[in-house]
């Protein structure tokens, strides 16, 4: 099973780990987002870094006017910005989160650039390296 790094934007970030969002919404995923895979949780600027874990419970592939009708509330975004995020789009992934945890220590894109991480724009799969590194700072 892959561990995978998707980046957020710090609005929804906070909502995960207050509890309020239960989900996150892609266009597409990748072969590693499957039931039981560990999720890093990037925080995009103006943070840049890796905050937080959680467990990927589920992911469903849905049609776009299903996900609005089911999710929307508990993904934490506006209908407008839904409908902007969708735009063209037939069908998307739903991805359910369990055993989130906010980092007490991040671990920063400048530190972890040192060991050649990029910043994903989307979503990643992290080298072992990239992981012995995220692992070894949050148990600071």
């Amino acid at each position: 099973m892959e561990n995978v790094i998707i980046s957020i934007k710090p609005v929804f970030c906070k909502a995960i780990y207050g509890g309020n969002k239960a989900v996150e919404l892609r266009k597409s995923v990748g072969n590693g987002f499957v039931s039981g895979a560990k999720l890093y949780i990037y925080t995009s600027s103006p943070e840049k870094a890796i905050t937080g874990e959680a467990v990927i419970e589920r992911v469903q592939r849905l049609a776009v006017s299903d996900i609005k009708e089911r999710y929307l509330a508990s993904a934490c975004i506006s209908e407008r910005d839904f409908d902007q995020y969708y735009l063209g789009k037939e069908y998307g992934h739903v991805i359910s989160l369990i055993d989130v945890r906010k980092y007490n220590v991040t671990a920063s894109l400048g530190e972890m650039r040192k060991l050649g991480f990029h910043a994903p724009q989307s979503y990643s799969y992290p080298s072992q390296e990239i992981l012995s590194y995220i692992e070894a700072r949050t148990c600071i």
